[in-house]
């Protein structure tokens, strides 16, 4: 069987064997535009227009008369003896009695609402594979060119509507999995769309995946804002805050009460450098908790814990557009509970463990602070 393929790097293979070089470029230009016509008849005045517009009309009824000719040279008959173009004297189509397969027909003439779900899948897999014609562009054919364009946007929400239809019929079969890959396929086309962004937020709910969630909808948020300076919908924001009030995120396949996600932190501290070791410990977390953690801190907690450590202060800046600053002077007792208090806001979201390297070289202050953690926060694992 003939197969044309009109997405990402074009090709004709017949029987599996590829032929594309038996295709001049203005060949496979006048085969793309029959395809797309979807079997109606171009006149050859159209196609001339469309691939010699420069040629005078002598020359361009040559040329659309030569090419017509070459390919139906170049193109095989199907099993029955069909040829694939039929030609008159002032136009031609394509045989509706063909066979023949071709990715991009199997994507525009797909109904998502009569298609089955295996179906649409399949569609996906074997034809989602890159831009109408891609790399594409002939000189002076502007007219040909701006229909390639036209017939990429047509595909991108072509593909948008199938993604969607079949993120739907996941989550109707509660493969939330699948729906989640199927939705971020479709964030690739519209990266954007509070469709998509809802559809996967409504699945995080029902997983009860809480820190996934808000991450995403921050990224989402942001993303939003950035390219059309405009914030979620209302049923977006209710959403998050769905989850945001929720207690830490259940698996549905969990028996227990609370699936927590482990962090372990690394710190080292020297003896001569006074909180060093705390320090250390505040450049872990900061590297490895929940972006949203960090964000929901207290703003006061923050600027006390700046007054050892920079980095914590510049992320916190960074995820909530504020302006904090240091303090010019705090007193020990107060940095000590803000890094009490801070881990005391991470470990609601992940189990954490400590790891010291060489403890006893640590500055004297820093022992200190980590002999008053263990007593405090026994739920925190510390390893010397």
């Amino acid at each position: 069987m003939l197969n044309i393929k009109l997405l990402g790097h074009t090709t004709i293979t017949y029987k599996g064997k590829n032929i594309t070089n038996d295709f001049s470029r203005k060949n496979i230009a006048l085969l793309f535009l029959l395809i797309v016509n979807d079997k109606k008849y171009v006149t050859r005045d159209k196609i001339a227009l469309y691939l010699w517009p420069e040629s005078n009309e002598e020359s361009s009824k040559y040329n659309v008369r030569y090419n017509l000719w070459m390919l139906s040279k170049s193109l095989p008959k199907d099993s029955k003896g069909n040829e694939l173009i039929i030609i008159d004297k002032n136009s031609c189509t394509i045989n509706n009695d063909y066979n023949y397969e071709c990715d991009l027909l199997s994507i525009m003439n797909c109904n998502v609402n009569d298609d089955n779900i295996d179906l649409l899948s399949s569609i996906v897999d074997s034809s989602f594979s890159g831009d109408v014609m891609e790399g594409w562009f002939i000189n002076h054919c502007y007219e040909f060119n701006e229909l390639i364009l036209l017939y990429r946007m047509q595909l991108e929400r072509k593909q948008l509507e199938i993604l969607e239809k079949l993120s739907i019929s996941y989550f109707t079969k509660q493969k939330y999995d699948k729906v989640l890959n199927t939705l971020k396929k479709a964030e690739i086309f519209d990266s954007t769309s509070e469709t998509v962004a809802a559809g996967i937020m409504k699945t995080y709910c029902v997983t009860n995946d809480r820190v996934s969630g808000i991450n995403y909808y921050k990224d989402f948020e942001a993303r939003l804002w950035k390219d059309l300076q405009i914030l979620p919908n209302e049923e977006l924001q209710k959403m998050y805050e769905n989850l945001a009030s929720r207690n830490i995120a259940v698996s549905e396949n969990s028996n227990s009460e609370e699936e927590v996600r482990a962090i372990e932190i690394y710190g080292f501290g020297i003896e001569s450098i006074e909180w060093s070791l705390v320090s250390c410990i505040i450049d872990s977390l900061v590297k490895n908790t929940y972006d949203m953690v960090i964000e929901n801190l207290e703003s006061d907690i923050v600027a006390e814990l700046s007054y050892i450590n920079k980095k914590l202060l510049i992320k916190y800046n960074k995820l909530t557009a504020s302006n904090i600053t240091s303090p010019a002077e705090l007193s020990p007792i107060r940095i000590m509970q803000a890094f009490s208090n801070m881990l005391e806001s991470v470990s609601e979201y992940s189990k954490i463990v400590i790891e010291i390297d060489s403890f006893e070289s640590a500055d004297k202050t820093s022992q200190d602070v980590i002999y008053y953690i263990e007593k405090v926060h026994k739920e925190i694992k510390i390893v010397k």
